[in-house]
Formats: C-alpha cells, sequence, structure tokens
C-alpha cells in the first residue's frame, strides 16, 4: 500500500506542475504580444517625438541662419560711407 501512496502523490505533483507549466505558457503567448505591441508604441510614439523636435529645431535654425545671411549680404551690397550720427544720452 505504501508503494501506491507514493506513486500517486508523485502523479499528482507532476499533474500539478504540468498543469502550472501549461498556464504559464497559456499567459505568456496570450499577454506576450500585448506587452510587445504596447512597448512598440511607447518606442514609436517615443521616436515620433523626438523627430518632430528635430525637425522643428532645424526649421529654426534654418531661419535664424537665413536672416543672418541675408543681413551679411545687405552689407556687402552697401558702398557708401559710413557716417557717424552724434547722439545724447537719455537721463
Amino acid at each position: 500500500m505504501d508503494f501506491i501512496n507514493r506513486n500517486i502523490n508523485t502523479l499528482i505533483k507532476m499533474i500539478i506542475s504540468i498543469g502550472i507549466i501549461m498556464l504559464a505558457f497559456s499567459l505568456i503567448t496570450t499577454v506576450l504580444p500585448f506587452i510587445l505591441l504596447l512597448i512598440a508604441a511607447i518606442f514609436g510614439v517615443n521616436f515620433l517625438i523626438k523627430k518632430f523636435n528635430k525637425i522643428r529645431n532645424n526649421v529654426k535654425y534654418n531661419n535664424n541662419k537665413i536672416d543672418i545671411e541675408e543681413v551679411k549680404n545687405e552689407e556687402k551690397v552697401f558702398n557708401g560711407e559710413v557716417i557717424d550720427v552724434e547722439y545724447r544720452e537719455v537721463e
């Protein structure tokens, strides 16, 4: 009888462990894709935010660069004399 009791205990332990493994596998196969999609969505949003910020900063830089070039071009075009202007200090 002792032999049968030991086999039943090991059989029950094996069934429980196999059940836990099957449950974990089913949870991984159903939940893991959603977790991966969530990670991909967060990465994509972060990437797009950085991309838009880079584009916006580049546009501001280019606008400033164009303004600076226009001022330099205006200085090159001016060939006249520089006139000194007297000014008074405001109290």
